[in-house]
């Protein structure tokens, strides 16, 4: 092992434990807690610098939902996988680095795609078999409205399709793009892996 990969191997493994303080403090933040009890001023102190780096950035905050977590994750877990990859084989290619920015790029991307079609198809099915809970599809609703209703306007230009149709097409149209994307990404990262630089 030479002293690239030793060094890589141990940067891999601090950027998993600085990882899992992260989920922890983004997890604490969805409950209420005693501020001021040292452990969490230490996780507040080691986690937030990083955190509001990536809050700073207004195109990551869609309405009430904040994703700059998710982007400062996605980062991390990049440099991490990266770490491990020249620990591991004791070199960095363009091609092991452009295959992993690819991966997490769309391993974000698919979990996009998956999380709102499973969310249309549920809504689809709650207001097909009229199932309770009005507070908790308002809130869906809020958050599906916008993208049924564009998609719903590309599928049928001028025409207005009923909230339901667009539902279904939402979570069919994500649905196909998940599988889709899953099988590209499959192929394109074994290409790039293959390359010699």
């Amino acid at each position: 092992m030479n002293w690239l990969s030793t060094v890589m191997t141990i940067a891999s493994a601090f950027l998993q434990v600085y990882m899992l303080l992260l989920v922890i403090r983004i997890v604490l933040t969805w409950v209420s807690m005693d501020h001021g009890h040292p452990a969490i001023r230490i996780l507040h102190a080691v986690c937030d610098p990083y955190l509001n780096w990536f809050r700073r950035f207004r195109f990551l905050t869609l309405g009430n939902v904040d994703f700059s977590p998710l982007a400062a994750l996605i980062v991390l877990n990049f440099l991490q996988i990266l770490a491990s990859s020249v620990g591991m084989e004791g070199q960095l290619t363009v091609g092991i680095g452009l295959a992993i920015l690819l991966k997490l790029v769309w391993g974000a991307a698919a979990f996009l795609f998956l999380l709102l079609g499973v969310l249309a198809v549920v809504r689809f099915l709650a207001i097909q078999f009229r199932w309770g809970g009005q507070t908790l599809w308002s809130y869906l609703d809020s958050l599906l409205q916008p993208p049924a209703y564009a998609l719903g306007r590309v599928f049928r230009p001028g025409t207005f399709l009923a909230y339901t149709t667009t539902l279904l097409v939402l979570g069919v149209t994500n649905l196909a793009a998940w599988v889709a994307g899953n099988i590209l990404v499959g192929i394109l990262t074994k290409v790039l892996l293959s390359l010699p630089i």
